[in-house]
């Protein structure tokens, strides 16, 4: 379960606020009450810390679809999930989908 002394959450927590000062850590983060960890007006984030291990691995079932089935159904905002690795080393995931429209909109291509 998730704390507020999560640091991975409260360092996506700070990059988000730059676009969306109203992100917030999500009620019962954590716990799946609700999408991800954080939630703002534009992204669902969900924050897996795995200090055991060296390289990535992203369970799809546990980590990736138990964030999807949560998504509503219908909404503008798009999910990711940020993994942190023995080494602190942060790797984001997200559908390609989302990453194209991010990249289309940060070059003004769509």
């Amino acid at each position: 379960m998730s704390d507020s002394n999560n640091l991975l959450e409260q360092y996506c927590l700070e990059k988000i606020k730059v676009i969306d000062p109203t992100a917030r850590k999500s009620p019962g983060s954590g716990c799946g009450a609700s999408v991800g960890d954080i939630n703002s007006k534009y992204v669902f984030c969900g924050a897996k810390i795995k200090h055991t291990q060296e390289n990535f691995i992203i369970d799809r079932k546990k980590d990736w679809l138990s964030l999807v089935k949560r998504m509503p159904n219908v909404t503008d905002k798009f999910l990711f999930l940020i993994n942190e690795n023995q080494y602190g080393e942060r790797i984001v995931s997200l559908t390609s989908e989302d990453f194209f429209n991010l990249l289309y909109k940060a070059f003004e291509k769509e």
